[in-house]
């Protein structure tokens, strides 16, 4: 019996190369041809985390599964400097490590330089969970077209978000959390 975190040594060699093998040909089947929706509905499908935001309020986080998230780092890296040229100036997530973080430093070095007299704090909301699809479909396709055919595959579509004893949702706008592709 395999021990926990090695369940891999349980597989033979060729088995894991026919996985790897078929995960390839999904995943570049996925980048070069549209497919039909309910073929991929379990892999776009999530589960339902629901964060509670305080007063009452609920944030749903649908979390992508784990061979969604493989496929999205893979196409990542890839076609890394494609997304890099196409995200604009603005952008920090996109291919700079720790691009969050570099934003953050950078805003608080301005806030601590003498010649700052105000810093005005903007609440903004949940851009992954408030993003038209449409226009991101839209957008992404003359943007950066590389990536385009995944991204129709898996957000064209309304994704089902499972939610904890046994209801179901539909994940109409947004992106999945997770998803490498989504920022």
């Amino acid at each position: 019996m395999a021990s926990r975190g090695s369940w891999h040594a349980s597989l033979s060699r060729d088995q894991v190369s026919i996985y790897v093998s078929l995960l390839l040909l999904f995943t570049r089947r996925l980048c070069t041809e549209f497919v039909d929706p309910l073929t991929i509905e379990p892999i776009i499908a999530n589960r339902l985390i629901p964060l509670d935001k305080g007063n009452g309020e609920v944030r749903p986080i649908g979390v992508g599964e784990v061979i969604r998230r493989i496929i999205g780092k893979c196409i990542t890296r890839v076609t890394k400097q494609d997304v890099i040229n196409a995200r604009g100036a603005m952008q920090v997530c996109a291919g700079q490590k720790s691009g969050g973080e570099a934003g953050i430093h950078a805003m608080h070095n301005i806030f601590e330089a003498d010649e700052t007299d105000a810093a005005l704090l903007v609440a903004a909301s949940n851009a992954l969970n408030s993003l038209n699809r449409a226009a991101m479909l839209n957008n992404i396709r003359v943007l950066c077209p590389l990536i385009g055919a995944y991204l129709i595959n898996t957000y064209l579509v309304p994704a089902c978000l499972f939610v904890v004893g046994g209801s179901e949702l539909k994940s109409t706008e947004g992106t999945t959390q997770g998803d490498p592709l989504a920022m």
